[in-house]
């Protein structure tokens, strides 16, 4: 199995585990957060932000540390509601993601990500719509 088709396998993998705990993911791109059909909320979003990769020559393989953003459109709440309902969806996302529900599918083999770290949470919330958006940092043994 090649990095390529590591990254792509946890990428898969993050999907799996958020749809999991409810999380729904479309193709459709909404230009504005208020167009959601709220039978998608919470809607999920994974982005792809970075790698880092270790240079070892002639070392047993290196480690890459790849880095995602995952957002949570969590829907239009009065301003109390939201602020729970953002911490509630932080805190399942967290508990979701760690290196044994990545490690899974195509990669239950291997086993090739020994870390999850959610390195920031930033939670969004305006009169029309809450959301949480966490960044990731899932370190992976290279092929």
């Amino acid at each position: 199995m090649t990095n390529f088709d590591t990254v792509s396998a946890i990428t898969g993998n993050l999907h799996s585990a958020l749809e999991s705990i409810g999380i729904s993911f479309v193709r459709t791109v909404f230009d504005d957060e208020r167009n959601i059909p709220a039978t998608l909320l919470p809607l999920g979003e994974i982005f792809y932000d970075a790698e880092a990769f270790e240079d070892g020559f002639g070392e047993r393989p290196g480690y890459v540390e790849a880095e995602f953003r995952v957002r949570v459109v969590i829907g239009a709440l009065p301003p109390h509601d939201a602020v729970t309902e953002q911490q509630r969806w932080a805190h399942l996302v967290r508990g979701a993601l760690s290196a044994a529900s990545l490690n899974t599918g195509a990669l239950a083999a291997q086993k090739p990500v020994s870390r999850v770290r959610v390195s920031r949470l930033d939670a969004r919330g305006t009169g029309s719509m809450a959301s949480v958006s966490l960044r990731l940092a899932i370190r992976y043994r290279e092929a």
